[in-house]
């Protein structure tokens, strides 16, 4: 059988076609599950307030267990910044990649494997930190913590959705 070398070349292009196109797409999917701020704020959740704040208020926590609680977002946030600025560091070392008119396939899988990464560090320190914060409650005010921040995170994902819905647009069934 043979075969030209612009049908070896058309399906190599087409082969780093479809890595790029499914890179783009996976790294869109990660970039809007990573909990990272704009360059300059803190992380989102990565302080003593918002719905952690309310959360630890509708559990009625003791002004004792809300200095604690405080005390234990500031050391969190402390040692989230290095996570925080290798993940902003990682994530625009892969958008550079990819805007290459000709992105090594390689190259930028092992870069969307560190924002992976660096995702999941970000998602374990949080969860580490609220762990903490959940230890200082007694299980009656636990309960009532876990509702709230379970509501806070519905409305998150209700206002995400859109006024139509997870998906939909105007004009669509």
């Amino acid at each position: 059988m043979k075969t030209s070398g612009r049908s070896i070349l058309g399906a190599a292009l087409v082969s780093v076609s479809v890595a790029v196109a499914v890179a783009t797409l996976l790294v869109g999917g990660a970039a809007s599950n990573c909990a990272l701020a704009a360059p300059g704020g803190p992380p989102p959740g990565g302080r003593i307030g918002g719905p952690i704040r309310g959360a630890l208020e509708y559990a009625g926590a003791t002004d004792e267990q809300k200095a604690k609680a405080k005390t234990l977002g500031e050391a969190a946030r402390a040692s989230v910044a290095g996570l925080a600025a290798q993940a902003r560091a990682d994530r625009q070392a892969l958008q550079d990649l990819l805007a290459a008119p000709n992105p090594d396939p390689k190259a930028v899988g092992t870069a969307f494997l560190k924002v992976d990464a660096d995702r999941k560090a970000l998602k374990g320190a949080r969860e580490k930190a609220l762990a903490e914060v959940r230890a200082l409650l007694s299980p009656d005010q636990r309960v009532k913590f876990d509702a709230f921040l379970e509501g806070a995170q519905r409305d998150r994902r209700a206002m995400a959705a859109g006024p139509l819905g997870p998906g939909r647009r105007a004009g669509q069934p």
